[in-house]
């Protein structure tokens, strides 16, 4: 069984904190599976309990948890099966509006905030979504220009997270896995109209890869050492 990292949900008295635990075995999670506190002690997970893994977080607790599963670029994993079965359960989101899927190597971002900008002058309901971000997370995820609120964040978070947990995974969705399933769910949510979507980190496995895309733009600069 793949060794791999899962989040420590460990409750205090002033404040729900996270803390990375290695684990030696996920657990496979069976149409029938209900966590307890002796089935998650048995995999490592100390401090975890049935009502707790069913709890609702706040933009605080789900911020700690995605940061608990380690830097998305380090703790990433090639392969579209996790978001896929995550997107499934949530209904295929992704599915529900219109996209234009950005690669490359530099000015991706710049080119999403400009077709974005023009889809909304012409009257488009958007949706934006880029990486990394400087300040909050929820700079990622954008609804008609804005970013999304801390509380839609957490909603979003909760949603997938959920889903996760429903059902059978290796592990938990990565830091990016998780974040593009988030901003699929609410632009749904949200009847956008369309969405500008950026790659992560690129290729055939990038998790943005679950998309249909009405337009793909692929960067490129030619002074690039990645190039010539």
């Amino acid at each position: 069984v793949q060794t791999c990292a899962l989040p420590i949900y460990r409750r205090t008295r002033r404040k729900a904190t996270f803390e990375a635990g290695n684990v030696s075995a996920c657990p496979r999670r069976s149409e029938n599976f209900e966590p307890t506190a002796r089935t998650l002690s048995e995999y490592g997970v100390r401090g975890f309990s049935a009502s707790s893994a069913d709890r609702s977080m706040n933009y605080p607790d789900s911020v700690q948890f995605l940061y608990k599963l380690g830097n998305e670029i380090k703790s990433a994993k090639l392969g579209l099966e996790r978001i896929q079965a995550v997107l499934a359960a949530l209904g295929n989101p992704e599915r529900a509006f219109r996209v234009v899927h950005v690669a490359g190597t530099n000015g991706k971002g710049s080119t999403c905030a400009m077709i974005e900008a023009g889809l909304r002058a012409a009257g488009d309901r958007t949706g934006l979504f880029t990486s990394p971000h400087l300040v909050e997370p929820t700079e990622r995820i954008q609804i008609d220009g804005m970013p999304v609120s801390e509380s839609q964040f957490a909603e979003a978070f909760d949603a997938v997270h959920k889903a996760a947990e429903s059902i059978d995974l290796d592990c938990h969705p990565t830091y990016f896995e998780t974040v593009t399933a988030m901003a699929f769910w609410l632009f749904r949510k949200h009847a956008v109209h369309t969405a500008v979507v950026e790659v992560g980190l690129g290729g055939r496995l990038d998790a943005t890869n679950v998309v249909s895309p009405t337009l793909t733009d692929r960067k490129s600069t030619r002074l690039n050492s990645s190039h010539t």
